[in-house]
């Protein structure tokens, strides 16, 4: 997949672009895209106490590369990674897989009052409760 305005290239690294936060191999598999270090350890403690594994990218790029490989069960993105629009993964990634579940997490309140109707996904405003995440993924998961 091409994202407008951006050349396919290496994959910038850093302490947890591509980390794999395993719980158990049977547990359900929560793809996780920012590039907020600091939200991602946190969200993706809480998932593994849930009991998912997480896998965590740091691009969009790098999770285009995920979802070419494997299927998550869920899919946890924000919107704005990097330069990159993050609603270009959703349309991928629904593309790809229509019954994926997806979630976006924005700190953009523009963003989030824009409900975003057009791609029928939740939007949880950062900072959110993660409890309401969960029972929503929950719900969508059964």
């Amino acid at each position: 997949m091409e994202i407008p305005g951006k050349t396919p290239g290496p994959c910038p690294a850093g302490p947890l672009h591509g980390t794999r936060f395993r719980k158990g191999s049977s547990a359900p598999e929560a793809l996780l895209i920012d590039d907020d270090p600091g939200f991602v350890e946190t969200l993706a403690m809480l998932l593994q106490l849930e009991g998912y594994t997480v896998i965590s990218k740091s691009t969009i790029e790098a999770a285009v590369q995920y979802l070419d490989a494997s299927t998550p069960d869920v899919l946890i993105t924000d919107i704005a990674v990097g330069q990159s629009n993050g609603w270009e993964l959703v349309r991928y990634a629904k593309q790809r897989n229509p019954d994926l579940h997806v979630v976006v997490v924005t700190g953009d309140a523009d963003l989030f009052a824009a409900k975003w109707e057009y791609f029928q996904t939740p939007v949880f405003l950062k900072p959110f409760d993660p409890v309401e995440l969960f029972d929503h993924i929950r719900q969508h998961l059964r």
